[in-house]
């Protein structure tokens, strides 16, 4: 079970097979039964609700998060604090935005009038960490 406040969880995929989310809580029921120790990878599609939450903030402009110590629970589904988070994160911005991210940016495309920001981090941090 996973801590998601602000935000509106559209599906789960890969050993995801359906969710259910109440009272801030996200529970995934797996594809399979699981041994202690197997790898498991849920992919969790969701999206912020836009509501101010003292970690998310777009302002003239600029848009940022604040994390320390529990607040990625309130922009991502995520066990917060846990040095267990890995990222794969994608974001349209307009194409005068420049984005920074965790990780390391694996791509960057122009489409019109936007640009598709894609940063990969591969490395366990902690979530508060993510940006």
């Amino acid at each position: 079970m996973l801590s998601v406040i602000p935000c509106k969880i559209d599906s789960v995929r890969l050993a995801g097979s359906s969710f259910s989310h109440a009272n801030d809580t996200l529970t995934v029921i797996l594809n399979r039964t699981y041994l202690p120790g197997e790898m498991v990878n849920v992919k969790i599609c969701y999206q912020h609700k836009n509501v101010s939450d003292n970690a998310f903030y777009a302002l003239n402009g600029t848009v940022f998060t604040d994390f320390p110590p529990e607040g990625a629970r309130k922009v991502f589904p995520c066990w917060t604090g846990h040095p267990t988070a890995l990222t794969d994160i994608t974001v349209k911005v307009p194409v005068n935005a420049r984005l920074g991210s965790t990780g390391y940016l694996a791509d960057s495309t122009v489409v019109a009038d936007t640009i598709w920001y894609h940063w990969v981090n591969d490395t366990p941090v902690a979530t508060y960490l993510v940006t």
